[in-house]
């Protein structure tokens, strides 16, 4: 006699994670695009100067990363999302007194994106993975379907900044996310079995023993044994080369439209704030493709079309132009990130996902720096500099999606034991 449930908590994990997505999205990932021109326009600071912030940013992020995910691993999602939340709102609000281009640098680094990286990133993904095997990706899909709700923040924020001030903007910022974010983390429940669930919902027979249907069999790699593995470095290098694109755009894309597309300011916040709601269907059909499919098919496929974007952006010049690339990059930036997630677990396992994920943010916070600093330096120093640069973009995460085609899994050392019959 099997046990009934009425319902799988995992998909609460899911429902909370989407939530912060959302913010992630739309406070950080794409909304801080939208404080680009304001900032560098208050401190009379060039671009380079501006998206140092973001890269410097990025590179702590990795750097932390094996930390951040040895620490996840052992003491669960909910309390470092906590203290990562609270961070994050106190640096919102701390950043909009800073008097100058440093202390803006040291706030946003130290509190912004520390915070970010520890309440709504990493430990969040990592949770999905262990509550998910079969459904992973279309979960993932699910989960960073927020982003959708999150292009909706960044046209709020675009329209607070322009009316109230880029300040003001990011002082009420920062009680947003207090209020919203910490209940989200309080839902989290790190891995299915200490509270009698099994991954994708599986039901246990009555007497402890899983059943036939539910004993999965997953990979169950260390950290060590991962980076043995030629797949650890050659996926994470390919993913990097597709992370340039990921972290350039949200931070260049305005000024690139309004500095040398001549589009209008509203045009081009509408074009960044919709990446978001224009991805869901890319997360969603990407999620349910990796599923279905080999999942490094069906991320090779997402980075191609995020790169045929990159192409498009170098040659805008109408709006019709701008509205290709919105739906290229949002469809294929959206779908691949899905995929990217649940295939780390299909090669590694889920046991120290998180980890084996921190070391590799080391080698991907090189396309998350160098991107917007490429673009940044380009277009300060070289006539068509933001073209010249989405062309370099694409040119190299092309490359990647070729490394990761021929990347497949690695072989196990041995299959790892469902928890319950530990």
């Amino acid at each position: 006699m099997r046990l009934r449930r009425p319902f799988f908590y995992g998909w609460v994990i899911v429902a909370a994670g989407a939530g912060a997505n959302a913010l992630t999205s739309g406070f950080y990932l794409l909304g801080m695009g939208a404080y680009f021109l304001p900032v560098a326009e208050t401190f009379g600071a060039s671009k380079t100067a501006v998206s140092g912030v973001f890269s410097f940013a990025r590179l702590e992020a990795g750097i932390l990363g094996p930390f951040q995910g040895w620490l996840i691993d052992r003491f669960g999602a909910r309390p470092i999302m906590i203290f990562g939340i609270t961070l994050l709102g106190a640096g919102f609000i701390i950043l909009s007194q800073v008097p100058s281009l440093l202390w803006f640098y040291v706030v946003f680094i130290l509190l912004v994106a520390l915070g970010q990286s520890f309440g709504l990133g990493p430990p969040v993904f990592a949770t999905i993975v262990n509550w998910f095997v079969r459904q992973r990706t279309m979960a993932l899909g699910l989960v960073l379907s927020g982003s959708a709700i999150g292009g909706l923040i960044v046209l709020a924020i675009a329209w607070s900044i322009e009316n109230n001030g880029w300040r003001e903007t990011a002082f009420f910022s920062g009680f947003v996310i207090w209020g919203a974010g910490l209940p989200i983390a309080l839902l989290m429940r790190y891995r299915p079995e200490p509270y009698g669930y099994q991954p994708d919902g599986a039901q246990a027979r009555a007497n402890g023993d899983a059943s036939a249907e539910t004993a999965l069999a997953e990979v169950d790699f260390s950290p060590k044994e991962a980076l043995r593995t030629r797949q650890f470095w050659v996926m994470n290098v390919g993913f990097l080369f597709r992370m340039m694109g990921s972290a350039a755009v949200p931070v260049h894309l305005i000024a690139f439209l309004v500095e040398d597309a001549a589009f209008s300011t509203t045009q081009a916040a509408l074009i960044l704030g919709l990446i978001g709601p224009v991805g869901l269907g890319g997360r969603l059909g990407f999620g349910i493709l990796g599923d279905a499919f080999t999942k490094r098919y069906v991320l090779v496929a997402a980075i191609l079309l995020q790169t045929a974007s990159m192409l498009v952006l170098a040659f805008t010049t109408e709006l019709w132009h701008g509205l290709l690339f919105l739906v290229l990059f949002a469809t294929g930036h959206g779908g691949g990130a899905p995929v990217w997630l649940a295939t780390r677990g299909e090669y590694f396992g889920r046991k120290h996902y998180a980890t084996i994920s921190g070391y590799g943010s080391v080698l991907m916070l090189a396309g998350s720096v160098i991107g917007p600093l490429v673009a940044g330096i380009m277009s300060d120093h070289i006539h068509d500099g933001y073209a010249l640069s989405f062309i370099l973009i694409a040119v190299l995460s092309t490359v990647g999606a070729v490394m990761i085609f021929f990347s497949p899994p690695p072989k196990p050392s041995r299959l790892s034991v469902p928890a319950h019959n530990r």
